[in-house]
């Protein structure tokens, strides 16, 4: 009896380790910058849940994509991407810029772009969304549109 008891107390803490659900975004993509040697351009979210994720060495527009496993943050595929442009030197991380968003607690992140030199972000909880433009230095939220904006 005490070896049932015993078995199914271990079983219940090591439940919660099996039930994991998705990494936040801000977690993938602090990885994904390396320590401040990769810059994130963006992150889009993949019909399969997964995440695609162009990232560029500092200095450098030879850039990759890499697809993504929301659960483990392990990398499935990565090939070479182009880019436009990249966030100036001193401009927000695109990992604390989804740390910002998901502080918020309004929904799920679907993407995230560096793009016409702001931040970009949409933000979906079932039919309701958000659509952010970020200050790239500051992270200041400059335009809000829909239904999910912060009042």
């Amino acid at each position: 009896m005490i070896r049932l008891l015993t078995a199914a107390a271990l079983c219940a803490l090591a439940a919660p380790a099996f039930a994991q659900g998705p990494l936040p975004l801000s977690k993938i993509l602090t990885t994904v910058e390396a320590g401040g040697t990769r810059i994130v351009v963006s992150a889009d979210r993949e019909r399969r849940g997964g995440w695609e994720v162009v990232s560029c060495p500092v200095g450098s527009r030879l850039c990759r994509e890499d697809h993504i496993d929301p659960v483990s943050g392990a990398v499935l595929k990565s090939e070479l991407e182009g880019v436009g442009s990249l966030p100036d030197i001193g401009a927000k991380p695109a990992s604390a810029v989804a740390s910002q968003i998901e502080a918020m607690a309004i929904g799920a992140i679907t993407e995230i772009e560096f793009d016409d030199r702001v931040w970009e972000a949409k933000v979906r909880d079932g039919r309701r969304r958000a659509e952010f433009r970020l200050h790239p230095m500051t992270g200041a939220v400059t335009r809000c549109k829909g239904s999910l904006c912060p009042r």
